[in-house]
């Protein structure tokens, strides 16, 4: 079963055979209400992918495994928690997935060491599913750990940044780099090149250490003042009590002489690391670090007010990481990791593109597909007396009852159209004095309900508009129609709906008199009249159709510009029109 239960995934399932990738659907965990559902569109190649995937880092891995977790797409779905985030946005996911939010540490912006966190790849929620990365189709995020991205931004140059990005931000804000400090980035591979990018933006500087010559031009071009091999003998010997502070990260260091490097540090300076091995570190001695009284640390990743700043600083300063793309692909993810296990002229971070051909390529794209037009410009009159549509002064709507109100006695129960609901008004609005794109009118409608009860609400506008469709009558080539030789059904777009008006407060009475002059304030029960609906509904639709009792239904004619709407309970968001026999039911989420 396709998304949402699951994402299409590019995985491992053998370490044996850790580059040898498989496409298949793995299983997303149950949604709530503080997630975010992304398409991904982009996804960074981490050299933690490599160390996961190839057991460097533990052989025990969960498999089938997705990994990549330098994550941008589009937010498809966002729960009802969700602050700051809405259905379309560009947003990206780093390493981290999940914490409590709760301890101490949470609390204290150190979400990043909470000891409940949740990796973005291989780690298990409380219910048993194992999160799964960004080599797939879709992810699903708490909003904590999902961050929009500027819009000046690049995709594909900024998902590295979500990880290696902020993995070499962290510590260099936390140990305080800025101007007048001297900052050694040891290592210009992935991580390193963002070393010396922020570094620099943040005014200090910088220079790189590597065992290798051969990107010395690459870091002159990124801003670094000196460049240092160490392989060369000696090579610690002139730049003894230099820098503040070094940023090492290289996955070598179980190969390096230490207190060479531990003797270019000021006193009290912090040799500090972020790219990991899979050996131990060589055997050190206390008074190794005597000389110049420094201290070695460690980090993991950052928090999230060091992803937001970072982010808002790279596209202030247009710094751009240097990026190859590769398309994502069974094929595409084999070579971005074995290039990257071989240091295979990876200058200097891999992104997957290409995510839209995936998707497209899923089994959801080989579902049934039904041809949809724009409605053509109609003047025959309604074919039933069913009410219009909802129009307020600045577009359709639907009706929003929360709560329990009268209805009138149905004259004929057996037609929905046989008895009149009432009618809105919409006092503040005047169409010769008020210009529409005003939105005070909204803030006050009335529904007369019967002649004995009105509602004050509002308008809003829908987070997620919905359009309402119809079986399109059979047309030649010329009026519009499909491809000759077409023999299915057609559809049409007859408008959009954009707003809601909604009525959370109780009815007021308001008796009025009949034609004798006698108070009529004899009242039936909404629930009846649902029912009643709901009834009718079951003889003109099948029973695949009807939802459970309880949530909200459109129905709306095939003639143009005709609906009426009632809902028992929450708001749901409309998203599926289905067709039946005279009736289009618009049917929620």
């Amino acid at each position: 079963m396709p998304y949402p239960e699951t994402t299409d995934a590019f995985t491992v399932t053998d370490i044996k055979k850790w580059s040898e990738f498989k496409r298949q659907e793995v299983p997303l965990k149950k949604f709530e209400e503080d997630d975010i559902d992304i398409a991904v569109d982009a996804c960074g190649v981490c050299s933690s992918d490599v160390h996961t995937i190839t057991g460097g880092w533990g052989e025990e891995i969960p498999l089938p495994l997705c990994v990549g977790h330098e994550i941008i797409g589009k937010a498809i779905k966002v729960g009802s928690n969700v602050k700051n985030i809405k259905v379309g946005d560009r947003v990206g996911v780093g390493a981290q997935i999940g914490a409590d939010l709760t301890c101490k540490n949470c609390k204290e912006d150190n979400e990043n060491y909470c000891p409940n966190q949740i990796d973005t790849y291989g780690a298990p929620y409380k219910d048993g599913t194992i999160t799964q990365g960004g080599y797939s189709s879709h992810v699903r995020a708490h909003q904590y750990f999902t961050f929009k991205i500027p819009d000046d931004l690049d995709t594909n140059l900024a998902a590295p940044m979500l990880c290696a990005g902020l993995t070499t931000y962290s510590p260099l804000k936390r140990l305080g780099a800025g101007p007048g400090k001297k900052i050694a980035i040891v290592g210009l591979g992935g991580l390193g090149h963002f070393g010396v990018l922020w570094s620099i933006a943040l005014g200090a500087e910088t220079y790189v250490l590597s065992h290798s010559p051969t990107k010395r031009e690459d870091a002159l071009k990124m801003g670094a003042k000196e460049f240092i091999v160490t392989k060369e003998k000696d090579w610690a010997e002139p730049w003894k009590f230099t820098f503040d502070f070094i940023i090492n990260t290289a996955d070598a260091t179980d190969r390096f002489n230490l207190p060479d490097y531990f003797s270019t540090l000021k006193p009290n300076g912090t040799f500090h690391m972020v790219g990991f091995p899979d050996k131990p570190l060589p055997t050190l001695m206390a008074q190794d670090f005597a000389p110049t009284g420094c201290f070695l640390g460690a980090s993991h990743i950052g928090n999230r007010p060091e992803m937001e700043e970072m982010l808002e600083l790279a596209a202030k300063q247009n710094i751009k990481s240097w990026v190859e793309t590769i398309d994502i692909s069974e094929a595409g993810c084999k070579e971005a990791v074995e290039r990257v296990w071989k240091n295979d002229r990876v200058r200097y971070r891999f992104t997957l593109t290409g995510y839209d051909k995936i998707r497209s390529s899923s089994p959801l794209s080989a579902m049934p597909t039904i041809p949809l037009h724009i409605a053509k410009p109609t003047t025959y009159p309604p074919e039933n007396p069913l009410p219009q549509f909802l129009h307020t002064p600045s577009g359709l709507a639907i009706i929003e009852l929360q709560g329990t109100i009268n209805f009138p006695t149905p004259s004929d129960p057996t037609s929905p159209a046989s008895t009149q609901v009432g009618k809105l008004v919409f006092p503040l609005y005047n169409p010769d004095l008020s210009d529409p794109s005003d939105t005070k009118w909204m803030k006050r409608v009335y529904f007369y309900v019967g002649k004995n009860q009105r509602m004050t609400g509002e308008v809003k506008k829908l987070g997620r508009p919905f359009a309402v469709i119809k079986k399109r009558e059979k047309e030649d080539a010329s009026m519009g129609g499909v491809d000759e030789g077409w023999q299915g059904e057609e559809l049409e777009v007859v408008d959009v709906v954009r707003y809601k008006i909604l009525f959370s407060s109780r009815p007021e009475p308001i008796c009025l008199t009949d034609a004798n002059g006698t108070a009529n304030c004899n009242l039936a029960i909404m629930e009846t009249a649902i029912a009643l609906h709901l009834a009718i509904l079951r003889r003109r639709l099948s029973n695949s159709d009807i939802q459970q009792p309880g949530t909200a239904f459109g129905i709306t004619t095939l003639g143009p510009y005709c609906a009426s709407n009632y809902t028992t309970a929450r708001q749901p968001n409309p998203r599926v029109v289905k067709q039946a026999s005279q009736i289009s039911v618009i049917i929620p989420q």
